[in-house]
């Protein structure tokens, strides 16, 4: 391989890490912080991803799209909390429902259509990278990728973050303070996949298109880059646990760019595009059945699920 290929496939694999980060750490809110399995994520990404393309297509302002997008991942998650909490529906299960709505609802939102050119548009990286430079991209989505995760941790050291953190672990220690656990759920919910509706909407304006079918595997990717970051470091404060999420989306990222790299000619008709989703399993397993040999190994699943 070539000095100027390697520096290709290093600057994308950073990149795309890094436009897939936001999915992971809302993930992470919700699966660890939360101790909420919401499979929901796949539903929630492509409703501010949707949502983002329509006020970019008819109010050609990239940072409200943002905004918006960012909204309505919140308004996702606390549909899938409703369902649990007021409709007696398992967690598992509400995330799933909630999936499966969001892709008939985006699909209007988007006019009918199962995907959108964003060609006449003005996005955010329009906005601060005229050069069209791919370090500047990289800087632009780590610049935002780090304010959400700061804001985030700020959140983390005043009342409500504690509670969050306090509910995840023992919810009944949140009602001997006096509070209402459903409360607590539903605006964590909304916390969590507010970060996934931005990640939606920064990976369409990144893109200039949106598709209904694009969230497909971000699941898998997400919970894989989750436990690879985790395998490589326990995180003890809210801001590390963030920067391992990251580091596993960037490494992930980097494995899966590594294998549909274009080697040979051979290796090219041996590996397929689509079998992204089979390498992305692989890389769920491998570091479980790694973490399995720790004492202090993280577990996917909890039995309360």
């Amino acid at each position: 391989m070539s000095g100027a290929a390697a520096v290709s496939l290093v600057e994308t694999a950073l990149l795309v890490g890094l436009l897939y980060s936001a999915f992971t750490v809302g993930l992470s809110l919700s699966f660890r912080v939360l101790n909420f399995p919401d499979l929901g994520v796949e539903g929630s990404a492509i409703l501010g991803a949707s949502l983002c393309a329509a006020v970019l297509t008819y109010a050609h302002r990239p940072w409200l799209a943002l905004l918006v997008g960012t909204i309505g991942g919140a308004c996702a998650g606390l549909f899938t909390a409703c369902q649990h909490l007021y409709l007696g529906v398992s967690k598992l299960l509400a995330g799933i429902i909630t999936a499966a709505v969001l892709y008939s609802l985006n699909v209007r939102i988007l006019g009918g259509r199962p995907n959108v050119r964003l060609s006449d548009v003005d996005t955010v990286f329009d906005l601060l990278n005229r050069s069209q430079s791919r370090w500047a991209e990289i800087a632009i989505t780590g610049s935002l990728l780090l304010a959400v995760v700061v804001l985030c941790s700020v959140l983390f050291t005043t009342k409500g973050g504690y509670l969050l953190r306090t509910l995840g672990s023992n919810e009944r220690f949140v009602v001997a303070l006096g509070h209402n656990p459903r409360t607590v759920t539903m605006w964590g919910l909304m916390l969590s996949n507010a970060v996934i509706g931005f990640g939606g909407a920064l990976l369409v304006q990144y893109k200039h298109a949106c598709d209904v079918n694009m969230s497909i595997g971000l699941l898998v990717s997400a919970l894989a880059a989750l436990v690879i970051g985790e395998a490589l470091y326990a995180a003890r404060t809210m801001m590390r646990h963030f920067a391992t999420a990251i580091a596993g989306t960037v490494i992930y990222n980097a494995a899966i760019a590594l294998v549909l790299f274009s080697w040979s000619q051979r290796w090219d008709k041996l590996v397929l595009a689509s079998d992204v989703r089979m390498f992305s399993g692989l890389l769920l397993l491998i570091p479980i059945v790694a973490a399995r040999r720790r004492r202090d190994g993280f577990r996917l699943f909890r039995s309360d699920w």
